[in-house]
């Protein structure tokens, strides 16, 4: 996961889920994870931030709730949250 400083007024996402990862419906799937985990905690990012999120392999056996808690870690490490 990358995080740039941009010049918008709120944060954006960019996703890529290359065909290493999986077929299309597990593609599709960890697609939808992820905007919806954006669309929910967008309030507590940091405004102006673009996140650029690529998945890899290893993300196709994830389960929604252990994709959020990678989420959470990578946004507090990277420190786009509002309190970090």
């Amino acid at each position: 996961m990358i995080a740039l400083i941009g010049s918008a007024t709120g944060a954006r996402l960019g996703i890529t889920v290359s065909r290493k990862v999986g077929n299309a419906v597990c593609r599709n799937r960890l697609k939808r994870w992820i905007r919806e985990f954006f669309r929910v905690h967008r309030v507590a990012i940091n405004t102006g931030v673009d996140l650029s999120i690529v998945a890899r392999p290893g993300a196709a056996g994830l389960v929604h709730g252990q994709l959020e808690q990678e989420l959470h870690e990578a946004l507090r490490r990277l420190k786009v949250y509002g309190d970090a």
